[in-house]
């Protein structure tokens, strides 16, 4: 049964289940919460009764929401990196270690949201993939939570654990004290071309984004 019923649930063969019950089945199989593929041979496929069915379906609703606001919270400039709250793992904030000057800076630091950059997120694909996220995180079904820093740009990201990771929020860095001197960036301003450059300083390299 198993031989028949794991290809099944891909995308690149033929399958034996309409695509709403393949959906589902792939939710609740997803191999970052179930080993049931381990069981080999021995492998009895869920029970296809309309009740049971309706059962998973309500539950596979309870983890899309408890997603979506996840989701919804990281996504929002309020999200801590450090205290990222009960919606997530608890690890994530005892695994979390920031240096004293970090936490000043970031503690001086206003974040302004620029949802028009969320359309263009094209344009900040490659500097992304050339780029290390300052915070990177996984849920238990998968999903990864990362956030970069490109100048004074702050761009979150999530990846379902078989997806494509996309930008959902991008955020303006500013000082609390601002200079008379900066530049202030204005909401109907477009990115036309991201540029990073690689200084080295000795045994160390410094990156700087130019937009």
């Amino acid at each position: 049964i198993s031989s028949a019923f794991w290809p099944s649930l891909s995308d690149d063969l033929p399958s034996m289940f309409n695509d709403e019950d393949k959906a589902l089945l792939r939710k609740v199989f997803n191999p970052c919460l179930s080993d049931r593929r381990e069981e080999g041979s021995r492998f009895v496929p869920p029970d296809p009764s309309f009740a049971y069915v309706q059962k998973l379906r309500a539950l596979v609703k309870e983890e899309e929401a408890v997603q979506r606001r996840r989701m919804e919270h990281f996504f929002d400039k309020m999200f801590s990196q450090q205290c990222p709250g009960p919606l997530f793992p608890s690890s994530w904030a005892s695994s979390v270690e920031i240096s004293h000057g970090e936490a000043a800076g970031r503690q001086g630091a206003q974040l302004s949201a620029r949802p028009h950059y969320v359309a263009q997120a094209h344009v900040l694909e490659e500097a992304l993939q050339s780029a290390l996220p300052v915070f990177d995180k996984s849920t238990e079904d998968g999903t990864r939570f990362r956030v970069y820093r490109l100048g004074s740009l702050e761009v979150r990201t999530t990846q379902e654990h078989d997806g494509l990771e996309a930008v959902g929020a991008v955020f303006s860095l500013s000082s609390t004290e601002p200079r008379r001197s900066e530049a202030s960036v204005k909401d109907d301003e477009k990115i036309v071309k991201v540029t990073e450059y690689v200084e080295r300083s000795g045994k160390e390299h410094r990156c700087y984004v130019v937009l």
